[in-house]
């Protein structure tokens, strides 16, 4: 899978995978092991930013479903919704320049120019 335009600005640090997954899908809640998974970390790796995440209540326990405590961003955090606001517009920044670009391909199509009609064609 490509790395997102958040990864690409932040890094990929375990921390920014997290957050990018959880900002991502901001809705819903997961278990730990959900999360490791989705954000392309390990179970262990997660354990050892997990207490970071919580002490800092950027993510919260929603609820316990078997065995398993459900977790997701604490959108009442004020750092978390700043962090939200960033995330958004990074990401309406990089959709946007696709479309600019994806729009010049277009007219340049239509008007027949590209790379290579300046080169004159041979018969």
């Amino acid at each position: 899978m490509e790395e997102s335009v958040f990864l690409k600005t932040l890094g990929s640090s375990p921390v920014t995978k997290v957050l990018n997954f959880m900002l991502t899908y901001r809705e819903f809640d997961y278990s730990k092991k959900e999360i490791a998974e989705n954000a392309g970390v390990s179970y262990n790796t997660l354990n050892s930013i997990w207490s970071q995440l919580l002490t800092n209540e950027i993510v919260i326990n929603t609820r316990r479903v078997g065995k398993q405590d459900m977790f997701r961003l604490n959108t009442a955090n004020k750092f978390v919704v700043e962090l939200m606001k960033f995330f958004d517009s990074v990401l309406r920044e990089s959709i946007e320049d696709q479309l600019s670009n994806a729009k010049m391909t277009a007219n340049n199509r239509q008007s027949g120019t590209n790379a290579l009609s300046t080169f004159p064609v041979v018969h």
